[in-house]
């Protein structure tokens, strides 16, 4: 909606990606090209934007204002009408992410995983165009797919007592860099099943997560 029809271009996200790898790259103490604790990285969109010190010069590369807000809310992840968090974001960072795709109707997508989810599981349309919904439409939509679809895909469960008690273990990676599946839900997902299952140090009797 704020970009219009032209959307962001891919080259823009890549740079203001690799600005935000450079600022937040040292966090841990190691400048090894990739943020290990994204959840302490906090580089604002807005030092990328056009004539701002640290951006770039070129002016295919630097954002606008308006940009630069869609970045930052892209990172943030997707939120309700009413500011509720519906899911994290991309890391920052994190490059190749975005960049317009085909769709069956012409235009372009930003995303064939969320794209498709829309158009065939929600709307059952293969016409469907993703451009046609607000924000608002949008969260509704996600909220409604869950409804349906959890109870035959969803993963996220945090009940592993069965798991537990037959003597199962599991170990879970993600890498900080995950261009598809942001680490962040899986931090997620860890407070849910401590709570579910008796605590950390109980919970990592049996599973362990890697990052």
């Amino acid at each position: 909606e704020q970009l219009g029809q032209s959307g962001l271009d891919a080259p823009k996200f890549q740079d203001v990606n690799q600005r935000a790898l450079a600022a937040c790259d040292g966090i841990d103490g190691i400048v090894d090209g990739m943020i290990q604790e994204t959840r302490l990285c906090t580089y604002d969109a807005n030092e990328a934007v056009c004539g701002q010190p640290e951006a770039s010069v070129d002016p295919a590369l630097c954002l606008s204002p308006a940009e630069a807000s869609v970045v930052n809310q892209i990172w943030e992840g997707p939120r309700t009408a009413t500011g509720g968090k519906l899911w994290v974001g991309w890391e920052r960072g994190t490059g190749n992410v975005i960049g317009l795709t085909a769709t069956a109707f012409g235009a372009a997508a930003p995303s064939l995983f969320g794209e498709q989810i829309n158009r065939y599981w929600v709307h059952r349309d293969p016409l469907f165009n993703w451009r046609s919904i607000s924000r608002e439409a949008f969260a509704s939509e996600q909220l409604e797919l869950t409804r349906q679809f959890s109870q035959f895909i969803g993963s996220d469960s945090p009940d592993l007592q069965a798991l537990e008690r037959n003597g199962g273990k599991m170990i879970v990676t993600y890498g900080n860099a995950d261009q598809v599946i942001p680490p962040n839900g899986h931090y997620h997902y860890m407070q849910r099943l401590f709570d579910e299952m008796g605590g950390m140090a109980r919970t990592q009797d049996f599973y362990r997560y890697y990052v």
